[in-house]
């Protein structure tokens, strides 16, 4: 049972990554981004998912890197173990290269997920 949830997390981990590679290769003019203290928290702010995931499709690949990054630096700012946050600082180089390499990233984000409690790792992404 141990397994198949680990299993579970692990494909949801490699699916998250793999849907951040390919978000952040696809150029869209359609939205321009905005660069402000606090741009997750004013991205999300009443929203419900689906338009998340529609205004997030919308902008452009500095726009979502900008996103991703204050996510993964607002974790960075957490009591985390040491290990932890150094993945997290990984993950940041690689998503901010100019050529994101999908394995990678996956490699990364297994190896997250592998070191923090399942809940725990859900909970940093949602």
């Amino acid at each position: 049972m141990k397994k198949i949830k680990i299993s579970v997390l692990m494909l949801l981990v490699l699916t998250l990554f793999t849907g951040i590679f390919l978000a952040c290769t696809k150029e869209s003019d359609s939205q321009e981004s905005t660069i402000n203290a606090n741009l997750r928290e004013s991205f999300l702010k009443n929203k419900d998912y689906s338009s998340i995931k529609n205004d997030f499709n919308l902008l452009d690949k500095k726009g979502k890197i900008e996103l991703w990054n204050e996510k993964l630096n607002q974790l960075l700012s957490q009591e985390l173990p040491t290990e932890s946050k150094n993945l997290i600082k990984k993950l940041i180089i690689e998503l901010n290269k100019e050529q994101v390499d999908p394995k990678i990233m996956s490699e990364i984000a297994v190896s997250l997920a592998k070191s923090i409690p399942a809940e725990d790792f859900y909970k940093m992404f949602t």
